[in-house]
């Protein structure tokens, strides 16, 4: 047998070794690798259906609730710091609702909706 060292090409390594290393790295791969997505753990129809965007040149934040069909919901948008920005609570909403970031600096913020107890958390980047 052929002792393993760093510089091994694989021509010189046996086949159980190789196959050994390539497992554990494709399953390392696969570990670390997977999509996720931060603050988000509710239901996978539901949040799809809550879409919250921004446009920097309208300087307006956006809530779209799709198909969903809310009587009533709260949405507050937090700074980085947790100071809440916007709060505001919306009775019969349209389908595509829009809050203003004319005051709002440019930054990183969390936009949260609170309806039926259910609460969901967008991040929201003004530019």
């Amino acid at each position: 047998t052929h002792k393993h060292t760093a510089t091994d090409f694989l021509v010189n390594m046996d086949p159980v070794y190789n196959y050994n290393v390539a497992k554990a790295a494709i399953g390392a791969t696969m570990h670390f690798s997977k999509a996720s997505t931060v603050l988000n753990n509710q239901n996978f129809g539901t949040e799809n259906q809550l879409v919250v965007f921004t446009n920097s040149a309208e300087k307006n934040i956006y809530v779209s609730t799709g198909s969903l069909t809310l009587n009533d919901y709260n949405f507050k948008v937090f700074d980085i710091t947790g100071k809440v920005i916007i709060s505001t609570i919306r009775n019969n909403p349209k389908a595509i609702e829009d809050f203003s970031t004319a005051n709002m600096s440019r930054g990183i913020y969390l936009g949260v909706i609170e309806y039926d107890g259910k609460q969901i958390t967008k991040k929201l980047v003004i530019e």
